[in-house]
């Protein structure tokens, strides 16, 4: 194979490698981040799409070779092609618009799941942890604890100031309070029926642990 054709081929393959990174897909899960960070990046990926896009040029084509079938080795076997050399812009700026339409997917469902969440609840309010004062003593059980409660305390309005103070958390992307058990991922919150108690389990083994931890810090008076 001549020299010119030896650079139209390796110059070919390296369009090809570019494409194909391009397309790589990425995810953006809700609990990945905040809402507010869904949002930069959603907007970051948007500004991606766009220089990419500018550099893409449907008028363009350049030279390149492709090996016949039968796996011949003679210059006379391999054919001549074009190609757009910047169809990977192209590609790529396809791929941050997806990957920006995923971020604000994600951003939407936080906010979605904290209006659902906390639709009693103040702006203001939401942003306490609502276990101060109120958890007498604390039991392991499986997959999490069990929060009992001061004598006195209303469970109903506890366990919805619980579980909106948990999406409010999901939304900030749980910064700002490290010793809440309510700021941890995949929790589940639920009114124990025979006793004045409330469960707070998580569906991942990492987090287990840790609610048990946290849970204990909130633990008032003598049951300390």
């Amino acid at each position: 194979m001549s020299s010119q054709l030896t650079r139209h081929v390796f110059l070919a393959a390296i369009v090809a490698l570019l494409a194909g990174c391009a397309t790589t897909t990425r995810g953006a899960r809700p609990d990945d981040m905040s809402a507010a960070k869904h949002r930069q990046a959603a907007k970051a990926e948007r500004d991606k799409a766009r220089r990419h896009q500018k550099q893409f040029d449907p008028n363009a084509q350049a030279a390149g070779v492709t090996q016949a079938t039968g796996g011949a080795t003679a210059d006379a076997d391999a054919v001549d092609v074009l190609y757009n050399p910047t169809e990977q812009h192209r590609t790529a700026a396809a791929e941050h618009r997806e990957h920006a339409r995923q971020h604000e997917k994600a951003a939407r469902a936080l906010l979605r799941f904290e209006n659902r969440s906390c639709k009693h609840i103040t702006a203001k309010v939401r942003t306490a942890c609502p276990l101060l004062g109120q958890v007498a003593r604390v039991q392991d059980i499986e997959k999490g604890a069990r929060l009992f409660l001061v004598k006195g305390v209303r469970i109903a309005s506890l366990l919805e100031h619980m579980r909106c103070h948990y999406a409010y958390g999901r939304t900030m992307g749980r910064e700002g309070m490290s010793a809440c058990p309510l700021y941890l991922k995949h929790l589940s919150i639920s009114r124990v029926t025979d006793a004045n108690a409330i469960d707070v389990t998580a569906s991942d083994s990492a987090s287990v642990a840790e609610v048990r931890k946290r849970a204990r810090t909130h633990v008032t008076g003598a049951g300390r």
